[in-house]
């Protein structure tokens, strides 16, 4: 019985904060009188494909693809694999549409925005089983991905999966080039508090200790009969992984009024003491995923471009040479 209640406590916790969120969105939306530019970009992907998944069956992933406008057919190129943020409940594939668009462009390489299963309904470790079957997925196809210009990323929870995958995948280590990690989780099994107030008139998005918490028990939810998921596992928690065998590149990008900002700043720093080759940026005046809700010719679009720039600048050197 107590199972059951907890499932479904957590359930309606987790029907109302996607209720909200998508409510949220839809209001910005109409005070604005604009549309984020995620929105703008989203119905200019070149094609959108879906994979079945060995680890969730009833989950298949679904690949927006992102080509360069120069592509030539018939051609290998570089890839960069992104996974969005959702706390790991939303449904919010697309919201990187022009994220990927301007990697695509910029670089010359395809971008794959990739949805995995979301918690409770697919706790862990479903989204982070598909993230390696994505790896697969790619390296099955040599004839259009070079093998030596992988790299992978995400933001948020999406972050957070690719961070897990490259400090204890193998598969990860020996094949993926470099990861982009944009304001991820540290350890999920220590949630922040508040961040500091951001300056007056600040619009910088907060995550309060209720989502927080909510996204958290979600991922971490253990079915009855199964073995009790720990949310310091080092596959959950990057800020408890060993570092010590992943060699790829890395950038790591927070914001000052982020409630994850330490958790993605120590987490940097613990991969720098473990020798890995990391670059850390923190974005002064922003808060969480606020470049989701910015709007061309604000301020915030401004920092927005300038984390995206740190983000081409980082890959250039593998993509472009």
């Amino acid at each position: 019985m107590f199972s059951f209640l907890y499932w479904l406590d957590l359930k309606l916790k987790v029907a109302i904060v996607r209720f909200f969120h998508a409510l949220i969105q839809k209001v910005q939306n109409l005070r604005s009188g604009s549309l984020p530019e995620w929105r703008l970009a989203y119905p200019r992907r070149t094609r959108e494909y879906s994979i079945p998944s060995e680890s969730t069956p009833d989950f298949p992933i679904t690949i927006r693809v992102w080509d360069p406008p120069d592509a030539a057919p018939g051609q290998p190129r570089g890839v960069h694999i992104n996974f969005h943020g959702s706390g790991y409940v939303l449904p919010d594939l697309g919201n990187d549409s022009d994220f990927c668009e301007l990697l695509a462009s910029k670089l010359h390489i395809t971008v794959l925005d990739c949805d995995y299963a979301k918690a409770p309904e697919h706790p862990f470790p479903h989204a982070y089983k598909q993230v390696i079957e994505v790896i697969y997925h790619v390296l099955g196809q040599p004839d259009l991905y070079h093998r030596n210009q992988i790299t992978f990323g995400g933001f948020s929870a999406g972050a957070g999966l690719t961070l897990c995958a490259a400090a204890n995948e193998s598969l990860v280590q020996e094949n993926i080039r470099a990861i982009v990690a944009v304001y991820p989780p540290g350890d999920l099994s220590n949630p922040p508090g508040l961040p500091p107030p951001g300056p007056p008139g600040s619009t910088a998005p907060v995550l309060s200790p209720f989502v927080i918490d909510v996204f958290n028990r979600a991922y971490g939810y253990t079915r009855p009969g199964q073995p009790s998921t720990s949310l310091a596992d080092p596959r959950i928690s990057a800020l408890r992984a060993d570092w010590t065998h992943w060699r790829g590149k890395s950038l790591v990008i927070t914001g000052e009024y982020d409630n994850l900002l330490e958790g993605g700043k120590a987490t940097a720093e613990k991969m720098e003491r473990d020798g890995v080759d990391v670059k850390y940026y923190m974005i002064q005046d922003v808060g969480h995923a606020w470049d989701k809700r910015c709007r061309i010719g604000t301020w915030e679009h401004d920092k927005k471009m300038q984390a995206y720039e740190y983000v081409l600048d980082f890959l250039k050197p593998i993509h472009l040479g």
